[in-house]
């Protein structure tokens, strides 16, 4: 296990979202890796895309338990052994999963009642928790922050302290609430920060996915831009972002 305190020296970061199996080829992540990127695949899709292509990522973090079980039954142990997760500690084993829901939205089965449902999932999760499957298990507890209080301070210092943003609900969560915090907190010489996967809602992103729930994201990306303006934001990091994502106007904060 690499201890809590520690950082990742890479000054560069690629994060891949739920994109479309056919936005995502091995010669654009082969160019990334080549070009000093750091890869971090932030979702069920797209690891099984990379799982497909013979790709391994560097990092792996995933927010709910379903998702985890997919991928590990899909790809196998063997595979999770060779990647490194980086995470909230409280996500890490089945019981305490379930007591940070409780303590989070006041319900342990809060988003997850598929996935408790789902007697392989359980299983498969109570049997090989991420601190036993992963190769490394770089981990913080969180400082909890409701982003969208008007009691907020707006200047957070994302750098000095892992933040777990729980006002959101939906899927946002999987970049502004999770891993925009995360990686400016595990990565100490971010300079390069390129996203991609993410916002791509006028297309279809995955088998089964629908935009019923795409007004949600509006609003709740509203609440928390202003968050990511704040004076400690560090304004150095050169920000990456396709113009045809939801989240494109992320890549100005640098600016503003």
């Amino acid at each position: 296990m690499i201890p809590l305190t520690q950082k990742l020296n890479s000054s560069k970061v690629l994060v891949i979202g739920p994109c479309p199996e056919t936005y995502l080829n091995k010669s654009y992540l082969d160019e990334k890796r080549s070009e000093g990127y750091s890869i971090v695949s932030f979702s069920c899709s797209s690891l099984i895309f990379l799982y497909d292509i013979g790709f391994v990522p560097d990092f792996h973090a995933f927010i709910d338990p379903q998702s985890y079980c997919r991928v590990g039954l899909k790809t196998g142990i063997k595979f999770l052994n060779q990647i490194h997760y980086i995470g909230y500690s409280h996500l890490a084993n089945y019981p305490t999963l379930l007591s940070s829901n409780k303590n989070i939205f006041g319900s342990s089965r809060f988003g997850i009642t598929d996935f408790l449902s789902n007697k392989e999932y359980t299983d498969f999760f109570k049997r090989y928790p991420p601190f036993n499957s992963y190769y490394s298990f770089l981990n913080q507890e969180a400082s909890m922050v409701n982003a969208e209080s008007p009691n907020t301070k707006i200047d957070i210092n994302f750098s000095k302290k892992l933040y777990r943003l729980y006002s959101g609900k939906s899927e946002i969560d999987k970049l502004t609430y999770f891993m925009i915090p995360l990686i400016l907190f595990f990565f100490k010489n971010l300079s390069n920060l390129n996203i991609y996967g993410f916002g791509y809602f006028q297309n279809q992103r995955y088998s089964g996915g629908t935009k019923t729930s795409y007004p949600k994201y509006k609003n709740a990306f509203k609440k928390i831009l202003p968050l990511y303006r704040g004076p400690a934001f560090n304004k150095n990091i050169i920000l990456s972002i396709d113009k045809s994502s939801f989240y494109s106007e992320l890549s100005s904060l640098k600016n503003c």
